[in-house]
């Protein structure tokens, strides 16, 4: 029986402050269910919430795991920031898939 490689993606999440846990979970949940639809295996969900700094790690460690593990698409859900996303996802030749009909 052949098997179906699925493409390997990465998640972003951003999130509105103030996020309680229920909404953090509810909307990588739905990325993930997102990313199943639409025939991708969802490695990785990180999280934007406006702290400069986490937003950077989280970022840098985006990167590294889409330039280490091959991944090529990145999956958005939210109000992310796309014109700064768009650098890291050429350096990462990653290409960027907004989720539609929301704002997380």
């Amino acid at each position: 029986m052949p098997s179906s490689v699925k493409p390997l993606a990465v998640g972003l999440v951003h999130l509105i402050p103030p996020s309680t846990e229920p909404h953090r979970s509810q909307a990588r949940v739905a990325l993930a269910a997102y990313a199943h639809r639409e025939g991708y295996c969802l490695l990785e969900t990180f999280e934007l919430n406006g702290n400069a700094l986490r937003d950077e790690l989280a970022l840098e460690a985006l990167d590294e795991l889409a330039t280490r593990t091959g991944a090529r698409v990145l999956l958005v859900r939210g109000r992310a920031d796309l014109e700064r996303i768009a650098p890291l996802a050429g350096r990462s030749g990653l290409r960027v898939h907004a989720m539609p009909g929301d704002a997380a």
